[in-house]
């Protein structure tokens, strides 16, 4: 069941097929893509904080 679940989760997240990944292939693109949404999330909530701080110089730098 677990396979099922990675397999139509990278599909629903990328639009390619995982039928012809592997497990290990599967488990390990659906990590990397755990972790870049993570990353994402992160750079975010760094932005918005920033922005809300009205520090003008950190803003400056976020953008840059």
């Amino acid at each position: 069941m677990r396979i099922v679940k990675l397999a139509v989760e990278y599909e629903c997240r990328t639009g390619r097929s995982a039928g012809d990944l592997t497990l290990g292939q599967l488990a390990a693109r659906s990590a990397t893509l755990r972790q870049m949404e993570k990353l994402r999330t992160f750079e975010m909530a760094k932005a918005v904080a920033t922005a809300m701080s009205g520090e003008e110089k950190a803003w400056n730098a976020l953008t840059e």
